[in-house]
Order: structure tokens, then C-alpha cells, then sequence
């Protein structure tokens, strides 16, 4: 195993207990969980996920999350905490898993991401899956995936550059500590090199050699930014040991395009990388504050979602990477 893959592995292992133990959930509530889905039966083994909701409701709005760790670590149960936090504020939870680097190199795990779109879509109807109101969440190297989930449901150039055309829209985002410009990244001095090692373990190709990168003009979300992107959520560490600056940088970006944005930071030290996720940090709960407001305004029809056309655009044209109906289903909500 790679000194990469050790690293964050340790590190993932390291907050597994905290962030899994005891989110803010209602006493009494019971959350639905279902486990392992194949959502692309051309990578079974990769591509699964998990869903979490509570029964009852006649239309879920649906939130999607992309488990961080640092590209080539992490697995969707380490995020099960707040996925079911997620779905205790009414939303119904799509968790995945994707290809990690360096076996999948960008931009194949964007294929798996359109795939997760697809299949949601597939199954809105059996589901009560409100198409309209579809959020796409992550933290650290999820959140530059959502990052670009968002880009690719809303800049239809990035769709053509890709030949990748989900059915369904994003409608809003939470990044929550992500990368966001990678020329930025690559500048910056952090621990052990890791940026320059991730850059290549997410590329196959050095550093020093992101001039001439094939997908240098498409492989930073910053780029993608335009007045058609989600509303989105911004939660930062302004210490941040692996993405310091980079939320500014994204802030100022939606700010200039007129996109509807809200943000939370801290400023010490000790609330650092993805610091929300430990529920018990008091920054933590001021975070998770604007995120619970955020979703339900978003939920609610409170937020323009700025998105011109409809879930449906390009669905006929481009059949893209729609699933068979016929694999096995999560059973509906109640």
C-alpha cells in the first residue's frame, strides 16, 4: 500500500468512531436503512451504495453524498452518521461509493457519479423521489466530486467535454472543505507533499506536467463555475492542513457569477479539515446549524435554485449511462 493510501486510511479509521456516534437525531426516530445497491452493474464491486429515510412522506427530496479521503481512501459507511442526520430532515439519503485513484484516474469516477444520477432517476417514481429537489453533498475529496457533480448538471459545454449527460439535475450543493482549483493546490507547501502525490495519484501524470494535462482546462471545479450553478453551502476551516484558501477562492468565483451562496468558517486551529463532522465541536454544531436551515429552505422552496430547463434536458438525445430497470430495487418508502 502507498504511503497515500496508508496515510488516509489511518486518518479515516482515526474519526470513524467520532463522527458515527450519536448525531443529532430525534429520540425515537426511526431512520430506513437499505445497504449495498449495485447502482452500475458494469463495476459491481465498486459502485454501491446505501439509502437512509424516514417512512411516511408522499415526496422525498433527495441528497446524495460523496464520502471523502484524500481520492484514494474512504468507504461510504464511514459516513453513515450523518447520512442519517441527512435523512432525519426529511430528505431521502443516496450514499456511495466510487472508484478510488489511482485505479480509476480522473474523470472516470465523474462516470460513476452520472451513473448514481441515473439511477436515481430510474427509480424516482417506486421511490417518491422529488426530482426537483436533488442536493449533492461531500467532504474533502467528496466535496470537489459534488463540486463537480454541480458543475456537470448545470454547464452543458462540461457535459459535451465529458460525453456524460445524467437525467437528473442537482439542484443544490454542500461542500463542505473541499479542493476546488487545483493549479492553487499544486502551489501550496502541505504536509508530506501530499498535494503534488494526490495530483498524481488522481491524474497519472506528475506535477510538474499539469501544463500540459489533457484535462487541465476541466479538472478544477473553479473553472466551471457559471450563473446557471446551484444554490450551494459553504463549510471551510480557514487552517485548513490540506485546502486552506480553497473555499475563499470558490466563494469569490459563485459571488462573481451571482449564484446564491451561504457560508460557514472557523478560524482555530484545533477546528480544522471537515471539522463538522465531529458533532460534539461547538463549531461543529454552529456549522451544522446553517446546513439543517440550508436543507430545509432548499426543501421548502425557499431558495431559487437558478437552474434554467428541465431534469429532463438532453434525456432523449443522449440515452447516456441509464441503468437497467430490472436489477433489484431498495423496497419504497411507506
Amino acid at each position: 500500500m502507498s504511503f497515500l493510501k496508508s496515510f488516509f486510511h489511518f486518518t479515516e479509521g482515526i474519526i470513524d468512531i467520532p463522527i458515527n456516534t450519536n448525531p443529532p437525531i430525534p429520540r425515537g426516530m426511526k431512520i430506513a436503512e437499505h445497504k449495498d445497491f449495485v447502482y452500475d452493474v458494469t463495476e459491481p464491486e465498486t459502485c454501491r451504495l446505501d439509502t437512509y429515510h424516514v417512512a411516511g412522506s408522499s415526496s422525498y427530496p433527495v441528497l446524495v453524498y460523496i464520502h471523502g479521503g484524500g481520492f484514494v481512501a474512504g468507504d461510504k459507511k464511514k459516513r453513515r452518521g450523518i447520512c442519517r442526520w441527512f435523512a432525519s430532515l426529511g430528505y431521502y439519503v443516496i450514499n456511495l461509493n466510487y472508484g478510488l485513484c489511482p485505479e480509476f484516474t480522473y474523470p472516470l469516477p465523474l462516470e460513476h457519479f452520472c451513473v448514481a444520477l441515473n439511477w436515481i432517476a430510474s427509480h424516482a417514481k417506486r421511490l417518491k423521489f422529488d426530482l426537483e429537489k436533488i442536493v449533492v453533498a461531500g467532504d474533502s475529496a467528496g466535496a470537489y466530486y459534488a463540486a463537480q457533480v454541480a458543475a456537470i448538471t448545470s454547464d452543458p459545454t462540461l457535459r459535451e467535454r465529458l460525453g456524460l449527460y445524467p437525467k437528473a439535475r442537482i439542484g443544490a450543493a454542500i461542500l463542505n472543505c473541499g479542493l476546488y482549483d487545483i493549479g492553487y493546490a499544486l502551489k501550496q507547501k502541505i504536509i508530506f507533499d501530499v498535494n503534488a502525490q494526490i495530483f498524481e495519484t488522481f491524474t497519472g501524470v506528475k506535477d510538474e506536467e499539469f501544463d500540459r494535462y489533457e484535462y487541465k482546462d476541466i479538472c478544477s471545479p473553479l473553472d466551471r463555475i457559471t450563473p446557471a450553478y446551484p444554490p450551494t453551502c459553504v463549510l471551510y476551516a480557514k487552517q485548513d492542513l490540506f485546502c486552506a484558501g480553497q473555499s475563499e477562492l470558490l466563494l469569490n468565483k459563485l459571488r462573481e457569477n451571482g449564484v446564491y451562496c451561504e457560508d460557514f468558517h472557523s478560524e482555530g486551529f484545533f477546528s480544522n479539515h471537515c471539522f463538522s463532522l465531529l458533532w460534539s465541536n461547538r463549531k461543529a454544531q454552529e456549522a451544522n446549524h446553517l446546513v439543517e436551515a440550508f436543507l430545509r429552505d432548499f426543501a421548502e422552496g425557499r431558495i431559487d435554485r437558478r437552474q434554467p430547463g428541465s431534469v429532463k434536458e438532453n434525456a432523449e438525445a443522449h440515452p447516456g449511462l441509464l441503468l437497467d430497470d430490472s436489477e433489484e430495487e431498495p423496497e419504497p418508502a411507506d
